[in-house]
């Protein structure tokens, strides 16, 4: 089964490379997008498109990668760049779920990792990075109650920081 799921999510990768030129896509720099290798996923459950480079394989995921709320993890094939996407609710510190992306910059603070609230192509969402872990990511609440994150965790910080960040800048309102 998780054999299965990981073809599907590469098969879904495919797809949506494919189709990318009728999506519109945020404005990346043409110089980057030049020297870079990828095309823009498609998220379609959640209206978004995310650019992808190529070199980036499904993951086979764990049950307990599944149990935690990952939807996906892509990487390079020798795990120096990974990506996980990962849908889960986030309670307070009352036990009430996390709804504003204001309180879930608060709630990230009060687990130490520093996040900042901003308005990112047009979508309400949060940023943080730990750069003791080499871990970046962007995170949106979402109408139902939960929490969609994204996640780029870099075996070498320095080399891959800009690849990450465009990628997960890049993440916008898929055409509807």
């Amino acid at each position: 089964m998780k054999k299965l799921f990981a073809l599907l999510i590469a098969l879904m990768m495919s797809l949506s490379f494919a189709m990318a030129e009728d999506l519109p896509a945020f404005d990346l720099d043409p110089a980057v997008l030049a020297e870079l290798d990828g095309g823009y996923m498609l998220l379609e459950d959640f209206g978004l498109q995310m650019f992808m480079t190529n070199d980036l394989v499904a993951y086979e995921m764990t049950e307990a990668d599944a149990a935690i709320g990952t939807l996906a993890i892509l990487g390079r094939e020798d795990g120096s760049l990974m990506l996980t996407i990962a849908l889960a609710g986030v309670a307070d510190a009352n036990g009430n779920l996390v709804t504003t992306a204001a309180d879930l910059a608060a709630f990230y603070e009060t687990q130490g990792v520093y996040a900042v609230e901003i308005i990112m192509n047009g979508l309400d969402c949060i940023t943080y990075e730990v750069v003791e872990s080499g871990m970046m990511g962007v995170a949106f609440c979402t109408a139902d109650g939960y929490v969609l994150a994204f996640n780029v965790l870099m075996g070498d910080y320095e080399a891959d920081k800009t690849i990450a960040s465009l990628m997960l800048t890049s993440i916008c309102p898929a055409a509807g």
